[in-house]
């Protein structure tokens, strides 16, 4: 409303960078690339790569910095992604543990949700924080009905704080669908990062 446009979770992601923060961004579509080129090439601390994002992740992990939020933000197009989702995502977990990742997905088919979620817990996911938030009812053949957050060694407190303001989001947005704040279920992932005292801020990249 009133012109102002959703700046992309790149631009959001720049605008938490602090002082020797690094940030790379990582997208396969020559296109969409190249956008992200003419924005944020040659910018300092920030690095925009061409390839598969699910293929380099191991082999970018752990960084030099020895910490890292990793944000992964899946076109959910091809038929074997989330298969492939997992065995990347089990293998960066292995690489390193501690990172914070955030895995966004989208409700299609409740069934198909719940066993893609399932299969993360399965490769040491389980534990890890999961959000949701539906504007429509489960159902089939309604296309896209909510989209969802998976968060591993999300931040102390945070939980809480998406409880409290879930709701009123859901509100805003006049959502008809279930939203959650809840933990998946199997081990919890091996280490938390200490507590933030805000919850959204960003950490070192």
């Amino acid at each position: 409303p009133g012109g102002r446009r959703y700046p992309g979770s790149p631009e959001l992601a720049r605008a938490r960078l602090r002082p020797g923060d690094r940030l790379v961004l990582v997208e396969l579509h020559p296109t969409d690339h190249a956008d992200l080129v003419a924005r944020y090439g040659g910018r300092e601390g920030m690095e925009v790569r061409r390839a598969d994002g699910l293929r380099l992740l191991a082999g970018t992990l752990p960084p030099p910095v020895g910490r890292a939020v990793v944000l992964i933000d899946p076109a959910y197009e091809l038929e074997d992604e989330e298969p492939a989702l997992v065995d990347a995502l089990g293998r960066a977990l292995a690489r390193q543990p501690a990172a914070v990742y955030l895995l966004w997905y989208p409700v299609l088919e409740r069934a198909r949700t719940e066993a893609f979620l399932a299969a993360l817990a399965a490769v040491g996911f389980g534990g890890a924080l999961r959000v949701e938030l539906a504007r429509l009812p489960d159902g089939a053949g309604r296309g896209l009905t909510g989209s969802g957050m998976v968060i591993v060694n999300a931040p102390q407190g945070l939980d809480r704080w998406l409880a409290r303001e879930l709701p009123i989001l859901a509100a805003a947005l006049g959502a008809r669908g279930p939203s959650r704040v809840e933990r998946l279920p199997g081990r919890p992932a091996p280490r938390r990062p200490r507590s933030l005292a805000a919850p959204l801020s960003g950490g070192r990249r």
